[in-house]
């Protein structure tokens, strides 16, 4: 079964060796073949669009359940 972000949890995400903290999923678009994940910090307000090949690791943060792993391949 594949993991999918949700658009109500909190993620981080290391790119580009890279932490981007406390970001919440908008959503994903694939152009040209290549797939892009925008995501909006939930602390500054300001998008980030990122290329999911180059994405390094997720890290989803359930508000009730504590940290939970994502694999960055179950991105849909």
């Amino acid at each position: 079964m594949k993991n999918k972000l949700l658009q109500n949890d909190i993620y981080d995400i290391i790119y580009d060796n890279t932490c981007f903290p406390y970001l919440q999923f908008i959503r994903v678009d694939q152009i040209c073949g290549i797939r892009y994940v925008t995501m909006q910090s939930i602390v500054t307000g300001e998008m980030f669009t990122f290329e999911q090949g180059d994405i390094l690791h997720i890290k989803r943060i359930n508000k009730i359940e504590g940290e939970q792993q994502v694999d960055r391949k179950g991105i849909a």
